[in-house]
């Protein structure tokens, strides 16, 4: 049985990418919109390499790259979170709930809720990991700035060491969720590497970019790059918004690029339907359970 080649993250990107705009392409210092409560990320083209090489569009599409750690502080990972602790609140006779999937329960109702466990003197362990929950809470309010004055909450002790290391082994497999892509830590150029952290490239935050931007970008530098976002913002307001020099680190290698379109694709083909409500599944379930 032939033995499959080990993978490393240098088979992934290119260290020399093309001075021309392509698919796949590595982009540094690019606007983060505050995912995150970054103010900058990396960024991924994926926009049709035909359009990009016959310049029919004025526009690239780019998918924002931020690293796995700092995903875990995103309101895209609130909820997994949430699935921790709610069942172990609501056992514990409290209600509690987020406004929406993508919000963190209430800071003052789970302080109101250790009080009450405190004066009890019941449930020690959920008030001890309710304590780090809250901590948790506290630090994805912090703007950046104010992020790396603090210490990082542990997120293995919010969720335990086996879920914790069973939600990475996903990411990295690409088997976590469809909105997500994988993108390997690669340390061939200290600062300027394209992932210097081992990454997710984020589906449902794809934005456009006029192609005019990523031109100017290549012929700048740090210190001219001011000047030119000025006179970019004259034609192009969103140029406003690239603070920092955008820097083309790398490109992703074809075989690689394919996989991370086809899952990106794959996710908006889905059609879906509606969702049948609560109290309809409670009737189906009611109904099937009569039938014998």
């Amino acid at each position: 049985m032939p033995i499959a080649n080990k993978i490393e993250p240098k088979d992934f990107y290119e260290n020399l990418p093309s001075s021309t705009n392509e698919t796949g392409d590595i982009w540094l210092s690019l606007p983060s919109w505050g995912i995150a409560g970054l103010n900058k990320c990396a960024g991924v083209v994926i926009t049709p390499a035909c359009d990009l090489s016959q310049k029919k569009t004025e526009a690239v599409l780019i998918l924002p790259i931020i690293s796995i750690v700092d995903y875990f502080f995103s309101k895209s990972f609130f909820f997994d979170i949430w699935n921790e602790y709610g069942s172990k609140i609501k056992n514990a006779g409290f209600e509690i709930n987020p406004s929406t999937r993508f919000d963190n329960p209430s800071v003052s109702d789970l302080n109101l809720m250790l009080q009450e466990i405190v004066r009890e003197k019941k449930h020690a362990t959920l008030c001890e990991q309710v304590k780090e929950y809250i901590n948790y809470i506290n630090y994805t309010e912090l703007e950046y700035g104010e992020r790396i004055k603090h210490q990082l909450p542990n997120i293995e002790v919010l969720l335990g060491k086996k879920k914790y290391d069973d939600i990475i082994k996903k990411m990295i497999t690409n088997s976590y969720k469809s909105d997500v892509h994988f993108f390997p830590a690669y340390y061939n150029a200290g600062d300027y590497s394209a992932v210097p952290k081992h990454s997710l490239a984020l589906f449902r935050y794809a934005y456009s970019v006029p192609v005019e931007i990523f031109d100017a970008a290549q012929t700048s530098s740090d210190s001219l790059w001011q000047d030119d976002r000025i006179l970019l913002t004259k034609s192009y307001p969103i140029a406003r918004e690239f603070n920092s020099w955008p820097l083309k680190a790398s490109r992703l290698k074809d075989d690689f690029l394919s996989d991370l379109i086809s899952r990106y694709l794959s996710m908006f083909m889905r059609l879906g339907s509606r969702d049948f409500t609560s109290h309809t599944v409670g009737t189906f379930i009611t109904e099937i359970k009569g039938v014998e």
